[in-house]
């Protein structure tokens, strides 16, 4: 679930932690695939095209050669990374391929700067900006991007110092002038950009969080809950591991509502809310699933695991006095999916647990 407070507002923007920061890059990631893996083939077929045409205006058989080489590794190293990198999901690794891929295309472009022996200088200055523009645009965070452009930069303005001959500092180092003052535009632009685009994540994220919460217990709703299961589900259907939910009701909820009014039994509900969540993990999904029901999602642990914290849960409101009413005691209908059951029939088992043990009696939990 989205919280404010897990991210800061710092010099350097603002700053998620490392869970939030994945969930925004992927909704990024999602937002631009369709058109940025086009994108970046038909570029990198363009500056083929380009090194192309130059090393034939300059007539070297040697220098076509290399240039095809060295721009041909990079038309096809792009088409290779988009093809794996559309069906990767791991975005921690996505950002570090798109990384080095900035970074081995600005080496390339440096490389052949050197082979042309900066030529034509001025017009490879105008190359370069148009180069880091495209760096910006790569989906990766700000300050990386901002790293590569800044390095190539200055890489760039030192070969070229070094390598054009008789060279005007006058004018050299105007243009390089011009070139620092383009790229701070640039840096800018993008920065406020980022920046938006983070305010934009942390909005939507208020807005969703409204429609999916439970708005007197701040916790998820069912829609919300049956959202994140098939997103757990669907993944632990696929690789190893072990997935329980836990469906509890408070006994007698509608009595109680009627002793002690409404507004009581509002604060029942808040007080365990608040006593599930000490014995819950971070991870652990927790959510209404009723008037008086409550479900939590546990996985990755064993079925022993699952069970004491049924038991612990049972045990804890057991034990608890609540302020209003004094003793408040639940059932709990505890399951995990068989193999080919359906999220459907196995929530409708989940709730037959839940009856049973309703049936059975007071602080019961049921599992098979």
């Amino acid at each position: 679930m989205f919280n404010e407070r897990r991210m800061t507002i710092e010099m350097k923007g603002i700053v998620f932690d490392k869970e939030t920061e994945i969930d925004f890059y992927r909704k990024q990631i999602d937002n631009i695939k369709s058109y940025m893996y086009p994108l970046f083939i038909v570029f990198s077929l363009f500056y083929l095209i380009v090194g192309i045409s130059d090393s034939i205006a300059l007539g070297s058989n040697d220098l076509i050669v290399k240039i095809v080489f060295i721009r041909g590794s990079i038309f096809l190293i792009t088409i290779i990374l988009m093809i794996i990198l559309a069906s990767l999901q791991n975005y921690k690794v996505l950002k570090i391929f798109f990384a080095i891929y900035g970074v081995l295309f600005c080496l390339s472009y440096l490389y052949g700067a050197y082979l042309f022996n900066f030529l034509d200088y001025y017009i490879q200055c105008f190359e370069v900006l148009i180069i880091i523009t495209g760096i910006f645009l790569i989906p990766i965070d700000w300050k990386s991007c901002f790293a590569i452009s800044i390095a190539f930069l200055l890489s760039f303005f030192s070969l070229g110092f070094l390598m054009i001959e008789n060279v005007e500092s006058n004018r050299f180092f105007i243009t390089v002038e011009y070139q620092l003052i383009i790229f701070l535009l640039i840096s800018i632009l993008t920065y406020r950009i980022s920046n938006f685009e983070r305010k934009k994540y942390i909005y939507e994220n208020k807005i969703s969080q409204k429609t999916v919460m439970d708005q007197l217990l701040e916790i998820n709703d069912k829609a919300k809950f049956n959202m994140e299961f098939r997103k757990v589900f669907n993944y632990y259907k696929t690789h190893e591991g072990n997935l329980y939910v836990v469906l509890f009701g408070i006994n007698e909820f509608d009595n109680m509502v009627g002793k002690y009014g409404k507004n009581i039994a509002d604060k029942v509900l808040l007080e365990i809310t608040k006593l599930v969540k000490k014995f819950t993990r971070d991870n652990d999904i927790f959510a209404r699933w009723g008037k008086d029901e409550f479900i939590l999602l546990l996985s990755g642990m064993e079925v022993d695991i699952a069970m004491k914290i049924a038991a612990r849960l049972n045990g804890g409101i057991v034990d608890y006095y609540f302020s209003e009413v004094g003793e408040v005691s639940c059932c709990f209908g505890l399951a995990s999916p068989k193999e080919n059951e359906s999220i459907e029939e196995f929530f409708e088992r989940v709730e037959r647990y839940l009856y049973k043990a309703r049936r059975d009696g007071k602080n019961e939990v049921m599992f098979r």
